[in-house]
Formats: C-alpha cells, sequence, structure tokens
C-alpha cells in the first residue's frame, strides 16, 4: 500500500486510464441507476478494466512464443518483483496481480482502498462510501461489486482469515466474507483469536501515530460502524457464483468452481 501513495506514480497512473471516459460512464450510472458517486465510479472502472486493460494469464508464455511449462522455481529477480508500475505496463496476471493494479487504479481516480488479503490464497480491493458509511467489496477479476458472500457461497472456498490493510488501519473482516462465522472459526486455528486482535489493534495504532486527534476519532466512530456491522451481519449477498477467471482446469484444482 505504501508504493501506491507515490505522487509520481498515481500521476503516471491516471495516463493509462481513460479519465474522460471513465467519469462519462460514472454519470451515466448514476442518472440510470440513482447509485452514489464512488458505487457508479468503482463499477466503471471494472468494467474498463477487466474488459479493455487487464488480461488474465494461466500460463505465461514462453519468450519464443509458445505456451510455458513449470519445471522448477526460483526467486524472481528485480525485473521481475511485482511493482504496481510494471503491472501497468504488462497488464497481465492473476489475481495478485489484478488486485496490485486495480487498488492502484482506483487510489489514483480520488476512491479510498483497501487491500484485502485472504490466507485461502486470493486477493481483491475494497473501496470506502462515504454515504453509506461503509467499505465495499471489489473484485477485479469477476467485475464482482459489494458481493463479499461471492467467495464462501459462490465459489464454495473453506475462508479462515480475511483481513483489509488500508492507510489507517488493519481490520479482520473475515465475518464480512462468510455466511456462518462459527463455522468457519474451526477452522482459524493458526493462533488464539486475543493475538489476532491484539496484532490488528496495534498495526492500526501504529499507523494512526502522526495523525491529528481529530482525524483519530473519526476514524474511530467509523470503525465502531464497521465492526457493530461485522458482528450483525449486516451484509449485502450480493450475486453469488463459480469463479470465472482461469482455466476449468486451475479453477477445478483449487476447488472454486462454485457449489
Amino acid at each position: 500500500m505504501k508504493a501506491h501513495k507515490d505522487q509520481d506514480l498515481l500521476d503516471f497512473t491516471l495516463t493509462v486510464i481513460p479519465v474522460e471516459a471513465i467519469h462519462e460512464e460514472t454519470q451515466s450510472r448514476i442518472e440510470k441507476e440513482g447509485i452514489p458517486f464512488n458505487h457508479a465510479l468503482t463499477k466503471a472502472l471494472l468494467k474498463w478494466f477487466k474488459h479493455s486493460f487487464f488480461k488474465w494469464v494461466d500460463k505465461p508464455q514462453c519468450e519464443c512464443g509458445q505456451a510455458g511449462q513449470i519445471v522448477g522455481t526460483d526467486r524472481p529477480n528485480q525485473s521481475e518483483s511485482i511493482d504496481p508500475k510494471s503491472l501497468l505496463l504488462s497488464r497481465k496476471g492473476r489475481c495478485g496481480e489484478w488486485a496490485n493494479a486495480f487498488t492502484l487504479v482506483c487510489r489514483a481516480m480520488g476512491l479510498e482502498v483497501r487491500y484485502v488479503l485472504d490466507f485461502t490464497d486470493h486477493v481483491w480491493t475494497e473501496i470506502y462510501c462515504d454515504v453509506q458509511n461503509r467499505w465495499i467489496h471489489c473484485d477485479s477479476c469477476e467485475e464482482s461489486f459489494d458481493s463479499p458472500l461471492l467467495y464462501s457461497e459462490g465459489w464454495g472456498k473453506k475462508l479462515n482469515y480475511v483481513f483489509a490493510v488500508g492507510d489507517t488501519e488493519v481490520r479482520d473482516v473475515t465475518r464480512k466474507y462468510v455466511k456462518d462465522f462459527k463455522e468457519c472459526s474451526s477452522r482459524r486455528n493458526m493462533c488464539a483469536e486475543r493475538l489476532v486482535n491484539n496484532t490488528a489493534y496495534f498495526l492500526t495504532s501504529k499507523l494512526r501515530s502522526s495523525l491529528s486527534p481529530l482525524y483519530v476519532n473519526e476514524l474511530n466512530l467509523r470503525d465502531f460502524k464497521e465492526i457493530q456491522a461485522l458482528f450483525s451481519q449486516q451484509i449485502n449477498w450480493g450475486e453469488l457464483k463459480g469463479r470465472q477467471t482461469g482455466s476449468v482446469e486451475w479453477r477445478t484444482a483449487r476447488g472454486e468452481m462454485g457449489k
């Protein structure tokens, strides 16, 4: 997330986005759907990102032009490391690259973002809606908006830990992404729940240590509303279906074709 705050990178990101066209579609969605600006902008970005900008890669092609075949693994060199700018240039990858690049795109367009990590191997984005005072799930791979139960109920993933990382907080948001947290709890055995909560609290406090007391108070109020919603299961189901990106063989091997 720190790299995403670099102003030169944000300026470069805007050069690869059709900003005028995105704003036109955003306004059109507001007029037709009657939705908040942040919702309309995010939906416009999701559509453009998936269908016109980024491409999914199952097996990277060899430089000779033929399909690649795995024969071993090694650490990436400096030029191969996943940095946001290189992703905007290559415009391809799997879920990690998609989420990294899309989160950057959203930030460049003025949206407040969080990067969400699922410990069972998936990542996505959340954007904050000031009108509704809540964080909203966005998956650029699936062009999915506000469907947090997509993974557990649609793909059939057995989630355990899901963390959202933003500029001002680290939050355990697992309850948002599962229908039955009690059932999920049986898989949360990496450490004591107290340690999970204390670690998230410590990291959040560290991120806010240099902020003004007034702003911290505003964030604390926002925290309270989010935690209240998590524990009361005030969750939008959204559209639930099996995973759409990746080959059938790959999705089947991961158990993400759906129930």
